[in-house]
């Protein structure tokens, strides 16, 4: 059984400046998600 890796993109280095991006893009790509649930539980 052989693997088709094809999908898969080059990942680049992993480094504090990179991870904290992406963290952040995250988060503002979900906020209205994110902010949504805390209001939600502020008034249950």
């Amino acid at each position: 059984m052989s693997k088709n890796l094809s999908f898969r993109q080059p990942m680049g280095s992993l480094s504090v400046g990179n991870v904290v991006s992406a963290g952040l893009r995250l988060y503002r790509d979900h906020f209205k998600l994110y902010f949504g649930i805390s209001v939600g539980e502020v008034y249950i």
